[in-house]
């Protein structure tokens, strides 16, 4: 061919970084090319989040998708890279030019078989390096060859400008590029240099290696030491739990026993009326039997004196009063004051290990009051220092002592839609236009931002909950159906769930769930980062307000708002019933059915209407 392939390489064909015939080249933003396999490593190396740099020219070229496969391929270098490919070499020193086979770095020529065998034999050419020419036209092996001048085509390029940064001719150098002021160097000169300075960074590249691997082989030490530690310690827990899980038996072995001791008490006092109500019942039956007698035949003498006295042991039998309700129904409601008492959050760090106790308790009306504003109350907050927090939609929030007393009003600016307290005190409040605030536990307003949130007539109403195990706020709106959780540093909301029914209370449970209101009617139980309910219950379409106790069961009021009674009733996680705690209290009927639950770390419930408070407290017996 007319062709030399080493003179096609010449053409820019070679690959800036590997210096070998160009791979799936890929061009940069800046039009540079590089092979994509080079880019790949090189944008590894970089770590930089979607973007890589030029080598040549330092500027940055975006990567689509953290991928180098998404940039473009140059089609005309690709091309020519094919045309190299399909192309054959000629022997440069036989007259008859038959296919070469090898090529002399030193000699610059390619060889067929015969003449390199001929190459191989001279001792002046010993020290050659030939090389496949195979191997050049795969890209495997980079060619020494320098190129021809472009201005003085019997010159080659054997001189290097360090300003330009490239192979120039003699004359190129001397004519133009001295006179410019550049520096010249020999190419052999420059190579040296280039290879030395090379084998500086390849030796400082192993040192490095060195220092490197030696680290890594020093982490991993470290991580077989923490690995050891981890051992040790899921040992330790495993066997503590053991430990715990034993005595938690033994403890729950005491408080089933405490348990059957007193209701069995009751149960011999009922079996008591049982077995005499029982006598009763046989002396009648026995002695109505005997007297059934006398109808067989006349009576007379003896027989008709025995007769008059069965006669008058039986009316004297029944003479006794009719049997007495009352007491079998007082012993079986002293049985419904036998209560579980879960140990509280609070209470943990007394003694982890307690379920709790068994006691005699009875819940009853403590105090009923009104708020100073009719038609106003909001919402109701329990707050970190034991008291309860009632927000007002005209202005203000009401701290209530566990007695209910109303100790204070603050903020009396704010109209208060919903409000909820973090454990170090701090306030949210979402105000009746549905802005969300953050406040200190000082109520000075914090100046944080919350984004995205929807105005109270695109969005509605609905609740507001912190979640203390990833420091979130929960934030729901009826008309969208959706539930925004909002950082407590405020910004954007994190996270939206659209749901396909209108949110209004939540709560958390501590299983990962929210507790909310369907309805006015309806209480579920759903995982927070999904739309499926997994528990509801309803009643009788009386209105529900919810709350969660501090030992992670759940209360609920339940008013019937014709009549003005309201019921308390204490629920599992799962909204399976447990007891009853307040039957049918009779309460002031309100204007709008608006009704909130909260309990005080004291145990006291605070139960209120849009127009009154009312204290309900359990007594627990000797």
């Amino acid at each position: 061919m007319a062709t030399r392939i080493n003179d096609l390489l010449s053409q820019n064909l070679q690959c800036p970084i590997c210096l070998n015939i160009y791979k799936e080249p890929t061009l940069l933003a800046c039009s540079h090319t590089f092979c994509k396999g080079c880019l790949s490593r090189l944008f590894k190396s970089q770590q930089e989040s979607a973007k890589i740099s030029c080598p040549v020219c330092r500027k940055s070229t975006a990567v689509p998708s953290r991928d180098v496969s998404n940039l473009q391929i140059n089609i005309p270098i690709q091309a020519m890279v094919e045309d190299i490919k399909n192309q054959s070499q000629i022997c440069t020193i036989c007259k008859d030019k038959p296919l070469a086979a090898t090529y002399c770095q030193e000699c610059d020529d390619f060889m067929c078989v015969d003449c390199y065998k001929t190459h191989a034999k001279w001792d002046k050419f010993s020290g050659h390096d030939v090389v496949k020419v195979d191997d050049i036209i795969s890209g495997k092996i980079t060619t020494k060859h320098r190129r021809k001048c472009k201005k003085h085509r019997s010159e080659v390029e054997e001189c290097f400008c360090v300003e330009c940064k490239k192979y120039v001719c003699f004359r190129c150098g001397m004519m133009e590029h001295t006179k410019a002021g550049h520096n010249i160097l020999e190419g052999m000169e420059h190579e040296d240099q280039q290879k030395e300075k090379i084998r500086e960074l390849q030796n400082k590249v192993d040192v490095k290696k060195g220092k490197v691997d030696d680290y890594i082989s020093f982490i991993e030490k470290q991580q077989a030491k923490l690995h050891i530690v981890q051992e040790q310690l899921t040992d330790e827990i495993s066997q503590t739990c053991e430990e715990s899980i034993q005595q938690l038996k033994e403890r729950r072995d005491i408080l089933v026993e405490d348990c059957k001791s007193r209701l069995n008490e009751m149960n011999k006092e009922l079996q008591g009326m049982k077995d005499e109500n029982k006598l009763e019942m046989g002396q009648i039956e026995d002695v109505g039997a005997l007297v059934g007698n006398g109808v067989k035949v006349p009576l007379e003498g003896e027989a008709l004196a025995a007769h008059e006295t069965l006669c008058q042991d039986l009316e004297e039998i029944l003479a006794n009063g009719d049997p007495d309700y009352s007491k079998p129904r007082d012993t079986t409601k002293q049985g419904h004051k036998v209560t579980f008492q879960r140990v509280r959050c609070q209470q943990a760090g007394q003694n982890e290990l307690d379920l709790g106790k068994i006691e005699e308790a009875e819940w009853s009306l403590k105090k009923s009051t009104d708020f100073p504003v009719k038609d106003a109350i909001n919402c109701m907050a329990s707050m970190p220092d034991g008291r309860i927090a009632v927000g007002s939609r005209f202005g203000g929030l009401v701290l209530v002592s566990s007695t209910g007393c109303m100790q204070s009003t603050v903020m009396k600016d704010v109209a208060i839609r919903q409000v909820v307290f973090f454990p170090d005190g701090n306030v949210v409040v979402r105000d009746i236009h549905n802005k969300i605030s953050m406040y200190s536990k000082s109520f000075v307003n914090l100046d944080v931002s919350f984004g995205q949130s929807f105005s109270s007539d695109k969005g509605g109403f609905g609740g507001l909950e912190v979640d203390t195990k990833d420091n979130t706020i929960l934030c729901s709106f009826t008309k969208v159906k959706k539930l925004l959780m909002y950082k407590a540093m405020g910004g954007n909301p994190v996270n939206k769930i659209q749901y396909n029914f209108e949110p209004h209370q939540i709560f958390t449970l501590r299983s990962g769930r929210v507790l909310v209101m369907i309805n006015d009617f309806t209480v579920g139980v759903l995982d927070a980062t999904k739309s499926t309910i997994e528990f509801r219950v309803t009643k009788d379409g009386s209105y529900a307000s919810p709350a969660v106790c501090l030992d992670g069961s759940v209360l609920i009021a339940w008013v019937d708002h014709t009549k003005g009674f309201v019921s308390i009733e204490q629920y599992s996680r799962e909204l399976h019933p447990i007891r009853s705690l307040i039957r049918n209290v009779k309460i002031a009927v309100p204007q709008h059915p608006y009704y909130h639950l909260r309990e005080f770390l004291t145990g006291e419930l605070a139960f209120c209407t849009p127009d009154h408070l009312y204290i309900f407290k359990k007594t627990i017996s000797a």
